[in-house]
């Protein structure tokens, strides 16, 4: 099941399950990876006009991401069901030799 709305990274924030069943068969889903929580923001609005029915918010991005400033803003920007990724390494292989 997908979590849609307000799914919580620490603050207090309501969220409710989407069911498979609520889903097309098939799902397109869009990762979203700007720096900024402006243009995250306005990158979402690009996906939704552009048909995505699953938004990946890639959290990890967003340059100086703030969970309490930032975060609710985020998700209340997005209509769709949506998917929260934050990932503190992005892009570095763990144990991974230079």
């Amino acid at each position: 099941m997908l979590r849609h709305r307000h799914r919580s990274l620490g603050a207090a924030h309501s969220c409710h399950l989407v069911p498979p069943a609520a889903l097309p068969k098939s799902s397109i889903c869009v990762s979203v990876t700007a720096t900024t929580v402006e243009s995250f923001i306005h990158e979402i609005e690009e996906v939704e006009r552009a048909g995505a029915d699953i938004v990946e918010l890639r959290l990890d991005y967003i340059k100086d991401f703030d969970t309490e400033r930032d975060l609710a803003r985020i998700m209340a920007s997005c209509s769709r069901p949506y998917i929260v990724t934050f990932r503190p390494q992005r892009g570095e292989v763990l144990g991974a030799e230079a």
